[in-house]
């Protein structure tokens, strides 16, 4: 019986995810319409009417984009050659992980003061955060080792 549940939530999950990624393909504009800027989008974060994912648009770095599918604004975050991954968002508060000279970090945005801000800075990775309210939580290296 916990098994089969197991086997219930993990299939949830994975048509969740499916469904996300659908939801994306249709609500992103046509690349053409964005003076021909190629949209590869992968890691989505979905909150009402916001979609916050990676860009990988030639595979060398990953850079983030929010659509707002309400009022249709494509906004790329600023910072070409800046690898960002696996964005999160709840609210006006965008999180991700952002590589700078081999050193893993966790930033945030706030949307609507467009600021951008360290959350945790070290010389040890940072992994994987997620935004709810006013916490963010993420992966510290320092005590996978512990």
């Amino acid at each position: 019986m916990v098994l089969q549940k197991k086997h219930s939530i993990l299939a949830e999950r994975i048509i969740v995810f499916l469904l996300i990624f659908a939801i994306i393909y249709q609500l992103l504009p046509d690349p053409d319409t964005l003076n021909t800027i190629s949209i590869k989008p992968v890691f989505p974060a979905i909150d009402e009417d916001r979609i916050v994912f990676e860009n990988h648009q030639d595979w060398t770095y990953s850079d983030l984009v929010i659509w707002n599918n309400t009022s249709g604004i494509y906004m790329p975050f600023q910072g070409i050659g800046v690898t960002r991954y696996k964005p999160d968002i709840d609210g006006e508060i965008i999180v991700w992980q952002e590589k700078i000279d081999n050193i893993w970090d966790i930033y945030m945005k706030n949307i609507s003061s467009d600021k951008i801000t360290p959350v945790y800075q070290s010389h040890l990775r940072k992994t994987t955060p997620r935004v709810s309210g006013y916490w963010i939580v993420f992966v510290d290296e320092k005590f996978a080792t512990e």
